[in-house]
């Protein structure tokens, strides 16, 4: 065959820098058994299994409640083993047509032979989890000379031991609304290999010496997986490099610095790149379509506001401010290794701690920007009198090190509660997706989720047009835009101050808890665990929540009524017989 006709099968990514590119030699192979239908069979990873311990225990404590609390937890089933890679990846090209036979995100049945529809170049401004999970999923879709443009260095491989250092990135809990995406994206196989599962919450309530503990298996129809931010951003990158790097390009160390828009339609976007000199060089890009999937930066949702005043920015002011450090913990042997650390203390100093692949936990301690206790320590011996005083539990599996590094590190700060509407899209120029139409403060994991059901929703709305932005891009503004402000504003509600916390979030929480095992079939779980329904849709939670509250005030109100009467009833009895007396 005419070596010219399939060199697009054997380029690799044009700039996927600090990336290495496996070369995909089986790519033509794999070509030429599809036109000529002989089978062939392509190399996989091979894996293995290590089984983990059903059941473990936390440190006897003097009374030996906590151990015997947590030895009767047998019914914490232990999941899947943990996967180790021992294979080698040939780095296989798996072309669009080929992948849009798996009835999912991006695919078609019998859509190999239709004729391409998409934009002649995209830009993607953003290479985080929302823009990697954007790039493959309109790759799947068959378009090409897809451009990611991040502001960051790349990431080492998902593989790499560089994750072992707790130090590197925070921790994502990825629910069923975003695994649910990443099966259809054909990534969630990668990202399992990779994450720790929680099964359960052991939770130090205030001055309490013994944990309250949660067994998710009971309540939730999946197991939330755990995996560090930037090692899911590296999980999406291999997928990017592996199966779909004629389509896709990635570029690290590029800032978006400007966005105009052309009269003809697309945009020109203005970059800098840093050089490896320590240097910037500034250049142009111009495309078609540009996807915003740069976070709360924001440079393409900024010029499209600018441009369109349909597209408007609701920004909350944060009434429960809290700022964050982390924290590793080193797991004793005989604790639990697949559940969620919590502690809540009376100093108002709380900590979170979710597991990673390699055992470790990453705390996230929480202090009002304010406290000085946290904000002034120094040293490292400072602040292990901190946690013995506040966190006695944990102090003692902290190394020395790790409290010195936290007295050390920068404090970083939650994002505040935002969206943005009515419009998600400017002509048929840009769309927007992820954390730049929609901030939440990432206590209950749906910032992410919720990023990949945008993509989701992108991908639909596509498929429903035919590829035509003219129609797709507002159709996704009308069915994402109502979502996004939905969730925020569910969202803020959880994260009042004080009596109105109170009143908003624990409140409803012991109430919902009531009503629903009450009457299951008149009422809904809680708003958290109604959030993590993926067949719920966050407007529809909320209309839900709102009949919910509706019925539990006219049953209040008939209780009370019925209450009251038989008091006036009654003490107009005891007054007769006293007066008759």
């Amino acid at each position: 065959r005419d070596a010219t006709k399939e060199t697009s099968f054997l380029r690799v990514g044009r700039s996927v820098r600090h990336q290495h590119t496996t070369l995909h030699i089986m790519a033509l192979l794999h070509t030429e058994a599809r036109m000529s239908k002989i089978p062939i069979e392509v190399p996989r990873y091979s894996r293995t299994r290590n089984s983990r311990p059903s059941h473990h225990m936390l440190p006897q404590r003097s009374n030996n409640t906590v151990s015997s609390t947590l030895s009767r937890r047998s019914h914490f089933r232990s999941g899947r083993g943990r996967r180790g890679m021992t294979g080698v990846s040939l780095g296989v090209k798996i072309e669009a047509s080929s992948a849009a036979l798996m009835p999912s995100i991006g695919s078609e049945p019998g859509s190999d032979e239709r004729a391409y529809c998409g934009p002649s170049s995209t830009v993607i401004v953003g290479g985080g989890p929302s823009g990697l999970a954007t790039a493959i999923a309109l790759a799947r879709r068959g378009w090409v000379n897809i451009e990611v443009f991040d502001r960051l260095p790349a990431q080492p491989s998902p593989e790499s031991a560089d994750w072992g250092n707790p130090h590197r990135s925070y921790n994502l809990g990825i629910s069923g609304r975003g695994q649910s995406v990443l099966e259809e994206l054909g990534a969630m196989e990668r990202v399992d290999r990779w994450s720790a599962r929680t099964l359960g919450r052991v939770d130090w309530s205030p001055g309490k010496e013994e944990p309250n503990i949660t067994d998710f298996t009971k309540r939730k129809n999946y197991v939330a997986r755990i995996i560090q931010r930037d090692r899911l951003t590296s999980c999406l990158m291999q997928e990017i490099v592996e199966k779909y790097s004629d389509q896709v390009t990635v570029e690290y160390d590029v800032e978006c610095n400007h966005v105009q828009w052309l009269e003809q339609g697309g945009a020109k976007l203005t970059m800098t790149r840093n050089t490896a000199d320590g240097g910037c060089q500034t250049f142009d890009v111009e495309a078609p379509f540009v996807v915003g999937a740069d976070g709360a930066r924001a440079t393409v949702r900024d010029a499209m506001a600018a441009a369109s005043s349909d597209v408007q920015v609701k920004k909350f002011e944060d009434t429960n401010c809290r700022v964050y450090k982390t924290m590793p913990l080193t797991l004793p042997k005989d604790w639990l290794s697949d559940v969620n650390y919590s502690a809540r203390t009376k100093s108002d100093i709380n900590m979170d701690g979710l597991p990673t692949k390699e055992g470790l936990v990453i705390n996230v301690v929480l202090f009002r920007p304010n406290d000085k206790r946290v904000v002034d320590l120094k040293e490292g011996a400072e602040v292990k009198e901190l946690f013995k005083q506040d966190f006695p539990q944990f102090a003692d599996h902290i190394t020395d090190e790790d409290y010195q590094k936290f007295a050390e590190k920068p404090i970083s700060r939650l994002p505040i509660f935002s969206y943005c509407g009515p419009s998600l899209h400017y002509g048929n120029s840009s769309v927007l997706v992820g954390d730049a139409i929609h901030t939440v403060k990432p206590y209950f994991g749906l910032g992410v989720n919720s990023a990949f059901e945008d993509i989701k929703t992108l991908d639909t709305c596509l498929t429903d047009c035919k590829d035509d932005l003219s129609k797709a891009l507002p159709l996704y503004s009308e069915r994402r835009a109502g979502e996004t402000k939905a969730l925020v504003e569910l969202s803020r509600e959880f994260d009042n101050p004080g009596l109105m916390g109170f009143l908003t979030f624990v409140l409803p929480l012991i109430v919902d808890s009531i009503t629903h095992k009450a009457a299951p079939w008149l009422f809904k779980p809680n708003a958290l665990q109604c959030l993590q329904n993926k067949d719920w849709t966050f407007q529809k939670v909320r209309q839900m929540k709102l009949q919910d509250r509706i019925l539990q005030v006219l049953i209040a109100a008939v209780i009370f009524g019925v209450v009251a009467k038989t008091i006036y009833v009654g003490t107009n009895v005891l007054i007769k017989t006293i007066v008759g007396a």
